[in-house]
C-alpha cells in the first residue's frame, strides 16, 4: 500500500510542477528572460503583471512575449513593437509601470 501512495504522490507532484511551469505568469517571466531581461527584473515584472492583469490578459502577454522573442536578436526593446500592435491600453500601461518599477527601482 505504501508503494501505491508513493506513486500517487509522485504523479500529483509532477502535475503540480508541470502546471506551474506552463502558467501564464511563468510564460511571461520566461518570455522576458528570453528577450534578455535580467532574471531579477523578469521575476519582478511577472509577479507585478500577474497581480495587475486578469488571466486572459496574462495569456495574451505571454503569447506576445513568445512572438517577440522568436527568431531575431533578443533584446527587451522588441516588446515595444509588439505592444503597439496589441492595441490594449490596460496591458500596455501595466507592462510600462511594471517595467519601470522593476528595472529602475529594483
Amino acid at each position: 500500500m505504501t508503494a501505491i501512495r508513493s506513486v500517487i504522490f509522485g504523479v500529483v507532484l509532477c502535475s503540480v510542477l508541470a502546471g506551474c511551469a506552463t502558467s501564464p505568469r511563468g510564460q511571461v517571466e520566461g518570455g522576458l528572460k528570453k528577450l534578455g531581461m535580467p532574471d531579477r527584473s523578469a521575476q519582478c515584472m511577472a509577479d507585478e503583471l500577474d497581480d495587475r492583469l486578469p488571466l486572459e490578459d496574462m495569456k495574451t502577454l505571454a503569447r506576445v512575449l513568445d512572438e517577440a522573442g522568436a527568431g531575431k536578436e533578443a533584446r527587451p526593446a522588441r516588446i515595444l513593437d509588439f505592444m503597439n500592435d496589441l492595441d490594449d491600453p490596460e496591458i500596455t500601461e501595466a507592462a510600462a509601470r511594471s517595467g519601470i518599477r522593476c528595472t529602475v527601482f529594483n
